[in-house]
């Protein structure tokens, strides 16, 4: 009697030994992956959208044994009353955070964590190129999983494999499982003691299928490239395990090699291209005793190869380097100095949350308005934090993860030489509130230096630098001077000007009534001193007029004129 399990719908059909077919369960699921039939006749199934494992006990009648959080039921072998279920899940990755630099490595182990799985402190430097063969970190956030259902209903966790998939899964008469996986090409042997080992690591992406006779293992199948792979079993020979390259991303010095195990030798070799060419070094000479120094020359690179002795007793569980990778020049890419801005309105008709605009010209705004009354309102501020502040912002990177710490400076921008500025501690953030109200008027450069030094000895530490463009302090407020009113002409006139900054704005109010903007008699705010004329309605009678200047920092400084009653 033959099962059959297809999709798409997930039908399983039963064929007879006459070929005739008939259909003999339909689960609501796309598709059916694996099929296991008991001694007593039960039919296992796994689906392949729900994470269903299935048990069928005749035509149609058809129950749901246990629902898994991983989606698609790939492989079953039952041995005894167990059930053994192989599941996988698609995994969204997130980028990992940035950490500080290695200075040692985990690499595979080759029995109980060998190959699949690293050590923590390794997931970040395992190669991910392409170049580099499948089996450098491939996969993604793939996982593959093993499960065993109990007789009693207990379902327990046999171990995962981060990165590959289960494809097939079959019992060996040891009581142990032997799991083909996808994405790395390799197989493993599970015991009941959830002890896992690697025990084929093929070329080929993907290990498509086994097959099993008397209870060994005897025909191994792979995929991408296909090829066939026939088990011969023969005691007490050697065997080897070379791990992929690791990638320590800058030129590095070797410390010591160690592993836990018996009957092992280590060699490694290094070199500076992401495959191993003829411009590797050789492989060094076995080391038999742990730990070795490595003695393979400095580089990017390293490969490790295991030889195990060609005994039943030899074993290799860990294999630990130990290394130092050149410190990296912080890189600070960036400073920005944000403007100062204006405790004073704009004109706006009369919006009073609007701020003035620096870099705005009010030469086609001249018939707005603004509901500043005549005495000028200023919005509260501290000093220091209010309008004699500068947001400094900057980005700086670190390419082997060191943390970083920053120092602020700043210069005249004709002058070389650079004041540090009042900070007690380096800092840790990228942001910084400047007080310029203590810092004469002038043209600046801040400079952030980004040091290592949290993260390196001092002797090896490093920094970089950078300067941000000029900028302008400026915290004196412009004059408004020789107000002249000219009665035969109804016409004030006067001068508005800076020490350090541009005139940007002329306003003037006549009798504490709304601001009104005034254009320079040249018609352009382009200089520091501006000269201006306003055209006085009424010129009869009495007035007290207010003309207010506003500098490109944002200061304004306020002159006023009462104008008398002309006598008749």
């Amino acid at each position: 009697m033959l099962f059959a399990a297809t999709g798409p719908g997930g039908r399983i059909y039963r064929i007879a030994a006459d070929g005739v077919s008939e259909k003999w369960f339909t689960p609501e699921e796309t598709s059916i992956m694996c099929l296991a039939l008991a001694d007593d006749g039960t039919l296992y199934a796994g689906g392949g959208t729900r994470g269903l494992l299935y048990r069928i006990e005749g035509k149609d009648k058809g129950s749901v044994l246990h629902e898994f959080s991983e989606p698609e039921v790939r492989a079953l072998t039952i041995v005894g009353d167990d059930i053994y279920v192989g599941v996988n899940e698609q995994r969204v990755e997130q980028k990992a955070p940035g950490r500080t630099r290695k200075h040692a490595a985990t690499f595979e182990d080759a029995t109980d964590e060998l190959v699949g799985r690293y050590d923590a402190e390794l997931d970040i430097d395992v190669v991910s190129d392409d170049r580099n063969n499948s089996r450098a970190g491939r996969g993604g956030g793939l996982s593959g999983v093993l499960y065993v259902r109990h007789k009693d209903g207990l379902v327990d966790k046999m171990s995962e494999w981060p990165g590959q998939a289960v494809v097939d899964m079959v019992g060996v008469k040891d009581d142990s499982i032997l799991v083909a996986m996808a994405n790395k090409g390799q197989v493993y042997r599970v015991t009941k003691k959830r002890r896992w080992e690697l025990i084929f690591d093929f070329d080929a992406r993907d290990a498509m299928t086994l097959a099993v006779y008397e209870g060994r293992l005897v025909f191994a199948g792979t995929g991408n490239i296909g090829e066939a792979h026939v088990v011969e079993h023969e005691r007490d020979k050697p065997g080897e395990f070379t791990s992929v390259v690791h990638d320590c991303r800058f030129p590095t010095t070797w410390g010591n090699v160690s592993w836990r195990g018996r009957g092992v030798k280590v060699a490694t070799r290094t070199g500076n291209t992401l495959i191993p060419d003829a411009t590797w070094s050789g492989w060094s000479p076995h080391m038999t005793t742990s730990p070795e120094p490595i003695q393979s020359p400095s580089a990017r690179y390293l490969q490790v190869r295991s030889t195990l002795e060609a005994s039943e007793e030899s074993h290799l569980t860990e294999i630990v380097a130990y290394f130092m990778s050149q410190n990296q020049r912080p890189l600070v890419s960036s400073v920005e100095v944000e403007a100062k801005q204006s405790p004073y309105k704009t004109m706006s008709g009369g919006d009073k949350d609007t701020q003035s605009d620096p870099t705005s010209r009010p030469g086609n705004a001249s018939n707005e308005k603004s509901s500043e009354a005549a005495s000028g309102s200023r919005k509260k501020s501290t000093r220091g934090k209010g309008v004699a502040a500068r947001k400094i912002s900057w980005a700086a990177e670190d390419q082997d993860g060191d943390i970083l710490a920053y120092r602020l400076f700043y210069r005249e921008a004709e002058d070389d030489t650079f004041i540090p500025m009042p900070i007690l501690k380096p800092l840790l953030t990228t942001e910084y509130i400047w007080d310029t109200e203590a810092v004469p008027d002038g043209r600046y450069r801040v400079k952030v230096a980004a040091s290592d030094e949290k993260s390196n000895p001092v002797d090896q530490m490093l920094s970089g630098d950078r300067e941000s463009e000029i900028i302008t302090v400026d915290n004196r407020r412009p004059l408004v001077e020789d107000l002249v009113y000219d009665r035969a002409k109804a016409r004030l006139s006067g001068v508005a000007r800076d020490r350090s900054s541009l005139i940007h704005q002329i306003e003037y109010s006549v009798n504490g009534a709304e601001w009104q903007l005034v254009s320079p008699i040249d018609g352009v705010f382009d200089n520091s001193e501006e000269r201006f004329v306003i055209k006085i309605t009424d010129p009869k009678a009495a007035h007290w007029v207010a003309v207010r200047a506003i500098d490109a920092e944002g200061n304004a400084g306020v002159e006023r004129l009462k104008i008398e009653k002309e006598v008749e």
